[in-house]
């Protein structure tokens, strides 16, 4: 098993080359980057986690809402968000870590991190990721081709 470094989900982002929403989260420590391809509708999520005082009035609650509330009303805790792993195809997968109501009794659930990330940002629960994962990370900057900054307006529509 290898070690897991803390993150901040940083930005939603668009990459101009593949044209797909991208989650990018930033080391706490060295600033590097790791960049998650997600749909609209994850990022759309991803998007207003991340900008809680936007002028969007959601009627209903989204699924990182659902979740939250779901754990509270059960006696669980969320404890953190961990991006576990990059299979060979490219894809990454992630846990959702909570404590249990016996607050001895460890529950770890696999999810993807397209769903895991807006969970953490809404619960202001830690991000950890696989030291192992960021090895295989270029250097990359959000700030510099191909991504720029999502919009709600890039996200919108089918």
């Amino acid at each position: 098993m290898s070690a897991e470094l803390e993150f901040v989900v940083h930005s939603v982002m668009i990459n101009e080359k593949t044209k797909w929403p991208t989650i990018m989260l930033r080391e706490r420590t060295n600033g590097k980057f790791v960049p998650i391809a997600i749909n609209k509708a994850n990022a759309f999520a991803t998007l207003i986690s991340l900008n809680p005082d936007a002028d969007l009035s959601m009627k209903r609650p989204l699924s990182q809402d659902l979740f939250i509330e779901l754990a509270s009303v059960t006696g669980l805790q969320i404890k953190e968000v961990v991006v576990d792993q990059l299979t060979a195809e490219g894809i990454f997968t992630a846990k959702i870590r909570m404590i249990g109501i016996e607050k001895r009794d460890s529950i770890e659930l696999d999810a993807r991190p397209s769903d895991a990330l807006p969970l953490a940002i809404r619960a202001n629960k830690p991000v950890l990721v696989s030291s192992e994962i960021v090895s295989k990370m270029p250097d990359i900057s959000p700030d510099a081709p191909p991504f720029r900054k999502a919009t709600f307006e890039d996200l919108s529509g089918p």
